[in-house]
This record gives C-alpha cells, structure tokens and sequence, in this order.
C-alpha cells in the first residue's frame, strides 16, 4: 500500500496523544487496502475490533473507535470508505489497466508480425510468467484467487503468497499463549507487527520463542494458566532470537600445513605441557633424537 510519510507525519491525525488508537487506526487503513471493495472496511464493530489488533477487547475499541476510523466515511452499501485510500486505490487501478492495456496491444503487434518472419510468442509458461514479473506493484488484489487453475501445479511463489495474504499473525502470536478464545483478554495483538517490521519471522522466532517464554515463566511461577499483561512481555527474547538466527556461523580454525601440532596454539586443554609432552615421547621414541620432530632437540 502507497503511504505518503510526509503527509501523515505533518497531518493533525498524527498528533493523537493515544498510543493505541494512533496504532490502530493505521493498521485499519493496511486492512482496508486488501479489503473488497479495496479502500473499504466493515461498519461492525466487533469486525473492526479484531481487524485493529485488538482481538475480542470490544471495551477498549469503543473508546478509540472515533479515533481509529479517521477518515473513514459511512457511504450508501453500508460500508466505510477511507477518502485518501480509495484515490490511492483509483490510482493504482488506472496504472494496472494502463500496463494491461500495453501488454494486450504488445501481443498483437507480435501475433501480426510472426507473418513477416517474426518470431510468434512462445506458448512456454514460462514466458508468460516473465511478462506477470515485470507487472509494477499497484497494491490492487489480483481479480483472481492465487489459486491454480485446473490442470496446472501451484508455483511455490504462488504458496508463499497466498500464506502471507491469508495468515493473521496477531492471531496466531494470541492463539500461542492460549489468549484468543479468553473473551476477558485485553492483550493487544499488534504487537507482532512491530516484530514483523523490525526483521522477526513469525514461524522461525516469533511463535517459537513465545511458546518457549512463556512456558518457562509459567513454570517458575507454578500458574499454568498465567499470562503476561502485554505481548511487550516477550520483546527482548523475540529481538535476541531474531538476532541469533541471522548471527554468521563462526569461520573454522584451520591448522596451516606444517604448522607445529604441539605448540601453544593448538595446545589448549587444562595443564597441558609441550616440553613435557616432547621428553616422554623421546623417552619411549628414541631414534626420534635429531631427527625431524616438530623442533624437539
């Protein structure tokens, strides 16, 4: 989704003293984007308490509900539609249809031209996936599910899309410390965004190290049942875990060649002597005396 930084930056909106209700409401206008009719959300109050991050806490989305919808207008089909999000929308929809457009007319100049000894467009898929590569990101959801058609596998581009499209992260993030069926949670769950944004994986360290966390807590406190007041609770584990997981791998000690086994670099075990080491090996070795030993005299 287009966002002019600017203009929310210098807006009046952006001056909202409650924390909460500025995070909500932006994640709304991330929501609507992907919404059908894009732009658009919901008048339901539960429906827009879930998708602000709030979860089931209708208490506190009633407080900040005015404050969270800014600039949404309740328009004749009974839906919300946000001014600035549909003209991002209209816009992106006049460049997806302008690059359509170009594509149709650049097949045909091909298909009329094979007559003259130019070569027709292939019917490789492949081809056909390279010109949808080239397509600019219009933030538009595709007309189509991304779901293969009869007859034809799924690309795993395609699977990993339809994942990042379909899961709901602050779901799966309350879902882990058993938080999302308990209608007495007020744990915010846009949390998980803000990991998210920072780098986190949700499958590789977020949902794992939250598991791990809270069991442990729970464990020292001897409550199963515990929860912690805010996802906030798991931050510096999460942060620590996305750091060790793209923390390089060590380089391996190399001996060179000819390097001498017994000196003090590569004689690191607790009360090892190599001069010690030299004479027993003489002792039990002697035709070794002059010869090529490592330096020993």
């Amino acid at each position: 989704m287009p966002m002019d930084a600017a203009a929310l930056l210098n807006s009046d909106f952006n001056a909202t003293p409650d924390d909460t209700a500025w995070r909500a409401a932006v994640t709304l206008w991330l929501r609507a984007w992907h919404q059908i009719p894009a732009g658009s959300l919901p008048d339901d109050d539960a429906t827009l308490c879930h998708l602000s991050g709030l979860g089931r806490d209708i208490k506190t989305w009633k407080k900040i509900r005015s404050t969270a919808i800014h600039g949404f207008v309740l328009c004749s089909d009974g839906r919300l539609y946000h001014t600035y999000l549909c003209r991002k929308v209209a816009e992106a929809w006049e460049e997806k249809r302008g690059f359509n457009e170009r594509r149709a007319k650049d097949r045909e100049r091909k298909r009329k031209g094979s007559s003259a000894g130019i070569p027709a467009e292939s019917t490789d898929n492949s081809s056909g996936n390279d010109l949808f590569k080239q397509e600019p990101s219009a933030g538009i959801p595709a007309e189509t599910p991304i779901h293969a058609r009869v007859g034809q596998d799924r690309t795993e581009e395609s699977d990993v899309l339809l994942a990042r499209t379909t899961r709901d992260p602050s779901r799966e993030a309350l879902e882990a410390i058993g938080a999302w069926d308990d209608p007495n949670c007020r744990i915010d769950g846009g949390r998980v965004l803000t990991w998210i944004e920072i780098g986190a994986d949700l499958d590789h360290d977020i949902l794992p190290t939250i598991r791990r966390v809270l069991d442990s807590a729970r464990r020292s406190r001897s409550n199963p049942a515990w929860l912690p007041s805010s996802l906030n609770f798991f931050d510096k584990a999460i942060s620590d875990a996305k750091a060790a997981r793209l923390r390089p791998l060590p380089e391996p000690e190399v001996t060179p060649h000819g390097t001498d086994q017994h000196s003090p670099r590569h004689s690191r075990r607790p009360g090892y002597d190599p001069d010690e080491s030299r004479r027993r090996t003489l002792e039990a070795f002697p035709d070794l005396v002059g010869g090529d030993f490592g330096g020993a005299p």
